[in-house]
């Protein structure tokens, strides 16, 4: 596994080189940064509350949970919780061992009693094994430090997931061509960003499946978003008979926390 992983993570690099000038020092960009943030930012909660919708599964006023993440002082993701009907699905930790970056994944399912239960055991099973969950993610950058590539290996070296990812001049991300070969027939999608002249995001597309459009941006004093409203459109599809779009109204709140400045420099 090392061996092929090192194989992958040279070619990569090395096309990654290949882009810039050969004098040029590649300065990459942080997960944070990636992700639109500004400042030393340790930990986002984001919530989302229903405001009208005509799919009558949505539950309309009640507030929940989206994700949690967590950085460390230099902008890299050490830990993501995702939830489902405000409890939590997924866990996913980061970390480095050997100049790799991987992803350790927990999976979570609801019993009857609304308590949660692991679905996988713990990380570091060996290859061979039907499951293992310990993730490696390869990644490669243009010049300007934009993080075009994204792979995902197994523990056995077998790509789970790679994703190619275009910017404008400005540096903002425009779109996101993923396949994914978790099942038998591999999966392609492609997802295009807008965004207004200041930067701000706002709207998210996957043709004939959703539109999302973001507006009403409210920030806080170091520039990082911390409220706006979505119109989310799930298109109806023939392939399910159900033609029927369903339109929802959110309002999306995000609290932050930042590091301390001492923490920081």
């Amino acid at each position: 596994m090392k061996r092929f992983i090192s194989l992958i993570l040279g070619c990569i690099l090395l096309a990654a080189f290949a882009i810039a000038a050969p004098s040029q020092i590649i300065l990459r960009k942080s997960d944070a940064v990636e992700d639109g943030l500004i400042g030393p930012v340790r930990r986002i909660e984001l919530f989302r509350e229903a405001t009208s919708s005509n799919n009558k599964s949505v539950v309309i006023g009640r507030r929940e949970p989206i994700l949690a993440q967590e950085h460390d002082a230099d902008g890299s993701l050490l830990k993501v919780d995702t939830f489902k009907d405000g409890l939590l699905l997924q866990t996913t930790r980061f970390f480095t061992t050997e100049g790799l970056r991987v992803r350790a994944i927990d999976n979570f399912e609801i019993v009857e009693n609304k308590e949660l239960r692991r679905l996988v055991t713990p990380p570091n099973r060996p290859c061979g094994q039907e499951k293992s969950y310990d993730l490696v993610t390869v990644y490669a950058y243009d010049a300007r430090g934009n993080r075009i590539v994204e792979e995902i290996l197994d523990a056995c070296g077998d790509t789970k997931s790679i994703a190619v990812i275009s910017y404008d001049s400005k540096g903002l991300k425009t779109r996101r061509r993923e396949k994914i070969f978790l099942y038998s027939n591999p999966i392609e999608r492609t997802v295009e960003f807008k965004h207004d002249k200041s930067g701000n995001l706002i709207e998210i597309s996957r043709e004939h499946h959703y539109r999302d459009r973001y507006s009403d941006y409210e920030f806080d004093a170091t520039g990082n978003w911390i409220k706006r409203r979505i119109r989310s459109t799930r298109f109806g599809l023939e392939s399910l008979r159900d033609t029927k779009d369903r339109i929802t109204e959110y309002t999306e709140i995000r609290k932050i926390e930042y590091f301390p400045i001492k923490d920081v420099y």
